[in-house]
Parts: structure tokens; C-alpha cells; sequence
């Protein structure tokens, strides 16, 4: 049996990393009363145990040897813990800024796309129909399922989708991606020094970043212009940075996602979205206002040529 590829390998942890973070999300939103853990479209994360996710992973990386089974079912316990935590934390902050100037009761959850794919099953192109099924029926569009929602860049191949409406004059719509900084070797977090070594490359992670990385800042009313021909060049930029990759494709899919609402008359006032794209490192964001009609916040221009990158093959 052939060992599975370090790229292969990732991918695998890439995917269980998505699973355990949406748990986290779904365990903040349950616990702020937006959402049901009961409801018959979450029966999948509700059915599906911490036990099948780790069975799925081993699985797939074709591990025999039961001792390195045991060091890595350590591994994913750990992973599992961390996930959930960062998960957890994020969609928390996210609720906190609402809840501040509105009120959380203001909202309710108008659709949540969140769906749940495991290790080792079917790939998307194989389940597409399916999927564009999947979310016309949650974001409620009307008419016949339109296949192009699968289309690269549009809101089927969102990992996360949160759309919050009410009473209070804006909605929002969250956006999030997910990316894995797979490590050269996998500790074993049975022994207190694999836990320790992580600890200390956070540190380092930390403390190579500049002064400016720990300056929070937001200009308002200001505006910039950009030019077609930037889309030749963010490759460059995204190339060996896959968190940076990450938030290009949550704001490409924020961009489209909103655009599309206001098509099929379903948003009809101004709109406040954020990408955000979640990694073990740190957390990496865009907020913009769309406006219905015209007059967007130049940052949702910034989205849009974000968007481009996805079609990108070399990053996908």
C-alpha cells in the first residue's frame, strides 16, 4: 500500500481542520439561540460523533501500524480541542460586534450555509447538483436551480455562509474559508513536549511578525480606485501566502453571494459582509457595505477583484 504524499497528506488535514473549526461555529451560534442544533438541516453535524471524524482521517492517510494510529487519534483529539476553541472564539467576537450597537435580538439567521463533507467522500464536481439544490432551497431563491451556483467564485463553493437579518436597518452576511498550516511532522501529543514545541512555534510565529501586525486600524469615508490591470499581478501575492489566498476567496464569494441576493429582490437594504478567513496562525478579515442600487463602499470593489483569484489553478 502506497503512503499517501505530503500534499495528499495535508489536504486530509486540511479538510478535517474545516470540519472541527464549523463545530466550534455552530457551538457559538447554538449557544447565542441563532440557531437549533435540531433543526433537520443540521442533522448531519448533529448525527455525525468526534469518534467517525478521527476513523475518517486515519482512514484516509492509510495508517496500519496501531501505534502510530494512537499517536495520531492523539493528534486529532488535540486538533479537535484547538479547532473547536478557534472556531468558537471567532464567530463569538463576530456576534459581540453586532451585538454592541444592535442588539443580537435585532437579528435572526435568514440562511446558514455550513455544509458537511468528510474525509474520503465524493468531490464536489461529483455532488454539484446536489449542492446547487442544497443552497437554493436555504437561501430561498425562487425558479429552477441555476447550475451556475457551483460556478467557481459563487456562493456553492463557500465553506461557511451566515446571513443575519431583521428589524435593524442593515443585514449581514459572514463569509468564512478555512486553511491548514500543515506541519512538517505530526507530534505526538501524548507527551507533554509536543504540546510545549507548539506553544513555543506560536511564539516565534508571533514574534516574527512586525509591530505593525499587532496595529488594529479602520479609515472611514475615504475611497481609492483600482485598476483592471491589478489582476495580473495578485498572484504574486497570494502565491505563498494560502491565508491571504484564503480571504480572497471568502470576499470573492461575499461579492457574489450579495450581488445574487439582490438580484432575485431577496435584499432590499444595505448590506454589511465580512470575509474572514480562519487558520491556526491567526485570522485574516475584510468587512464592506453593499448597497442595493449603487454607491458601494470601495472595499467591495476590493472583493470583487479579490474574486479573480479564485479561478486561479495553481491555489485552488
Amino acid at each position: 500500500m502506497k503512503e499517501p504524499t505530503f500534499q495528499q497528506q495535508a489536504v486530509i488535514w486540511g479538510h478535517a481542520f474545516e470540519i472541527l473549526v464549523k463545530r466550534g461555529v455552530l457551538g457559538c451560534l447554538a449557544d447565542w439561540k441563532l440557531i437549533d442544533l435540531e433543526s433537520e438541516h443540521l442533522r448531519g453535524w448533529r448525527t455525525t460523533k468526534l469518534s467517525a471524524i478521527h476513523k475518517a482521517v486515519i482512514g484516509e492517510l492509510e495508517v496500519i501500524d496501531e501505534t502510530v494510529k494512537e499517536q495520531l487519534h492523539a493528534a486529532l483529539q488535540h486538533l479537535s480541542v484547538v479547532a473547536y476553541g478557534l472556531g468558537y472564539t471567532a464567530m463569538r467576537e463576530y456576534l459581540r460586534k453586532l451585538e454592541q450597537p444592535l442588539g443580537i435580538e435585532t437579528l435572526k439567521v435568514r440562511a446558514l450555509w455550513c455544509p458537511l463533507t468528510m474525509p474520503g467522500s465524493k468531490d464536489f464536481d461529483a455532488e454539484r447538483e446536489g449542492i446547487c439544490r442544497d443552497i437554493h432551497r436555504l437561501l430561498g431563491l425562487q425558479g429552477t436551480v441555476d447550475p451556475a451556483l457551483a460556478d467557481k467564485g459563487m456562493p456553492a463553493r463557500a465553506d461557511f455562509l451566515l446571513w443575519l437579518s431583521g428589524s435593524h436597518k442593515e443585514d449581514h452576511l459572514l463569509v468564512q474559508e478555512y486553511s491548514y498550516d500543515m506541519p512538517g511532522e505530526v507530534g505526538d501529543f501524548r507527551e507533554e513536549d509536543a504540546h510545549l514545541r507548539e506553544l513555543m512555534r506560536h511564539r516565534r510565529l508571533v514574534d516574527s511578525r512586525s509591530v505593525f501586525a499587532r496595529v488594529s486600524a479602520e479609515v472611514e469615508e475615504e475611497s481609492f480606485e483600482l485598476s483592471d490591470d491589478i489582476k495580473n499581478h495578485l498572484g504574486a501575492l497570494t502565491s505563498d501566502n494560502k491565508p491571504f489566498y484564503k480571504l480572497c476567496q471568502a470576499a470573492g464569494y461575499a461579492e457574489s453571494a450579495v450581488c445574487m441576493l439582490e438580484r432575485h429582490g431577496l435584499l432590499n437594504k444595505p448590506c454589511v459582509v465580512r470575509a474572514l478567513a480562519i487558520t491556526p496562525n491567526g485570522l485574516e478579515s475584510l468587512a464592506a457595505r453593499y448597497m442595493p442600487g449603487g454607491g458601494n463602499d470601495p472595499r467591495l470593489l476590493l472583493c470583487n477583484r479579490w474574486g479573480w483569484l479564485i479561478a486561479a489553478p495553481q491555489n485552488s
